[in-house]
């Protein structure tokens, strides 16, 4: 009995992940303020700077911006937001320039690449590793020296 309780509780908690997450899916470009909190509930925190008001879910982990009390940019963090318009969510002055992209760096095609390989949209090496010595790695696929060494990427001797 209790092992079915305990059962029931996993499903229940996973089902409520996933409608919380198919209430993100269902955001939209130009929804109003009004149409997201019905969807998504209050905000745990709001930023308002030079018009732009911005909404954070999941511990800064979601966030919603807003302009003119319509959906502008939303996402799960400030580098990933899917720009819906006439955003003003910060932008690089001018692209990198194709093939100058370093391992663990943002890309979305190989030829972003300097290794050629785009893997996850990030700027991978030899067997999708993406770090490089020195940096926090947790296990030894991640180093493209092969070797992580408590918590620190290093040269396989």
């Amino acid at each position: 009995m209790i092992k079915w309780l305990l059962c029931m509780a996993l499903v229940l908690s996973s089902c409520s992940s996933t409608s919380k997450n198919n209430r993100y899916n269902a955001l939209a470009a130009q929804m109003t303020k009004a149409e997201v909190q019905s969807s998504l509930g209050e905000p745990q925190e709001k930023s308002l700077i030079d018009g732009i008001e911005t909404w954070y879910y999941e511990n800064r982990t979601f966030l919603i911006r807003f302009k003119d009390q319509k959906v502008t940019a939303f996402g799960r963090s400030q580098d990933f937001f899917l720009e819906t318009g006439n955003s003003t969510s910060p932008q690089p002055a001018t692209p990198p320039p194709e093939g100058s992209r370093a391992l663990g760096e943002r890309c979305e095609s190989n030829s972003n690449c300097q290794s050629g390989n785009c893997h996850f949209k990030t700027c991978a090496g030899k067997n999708n590793c993406t770090l490089t010595f020195g940096k926090t790695c947790a296990t030894d696929s991640q180093c493209c020296e092969g070797k992580c060494d408590f918590g620190k990427c290093k040269i396989r001797p």
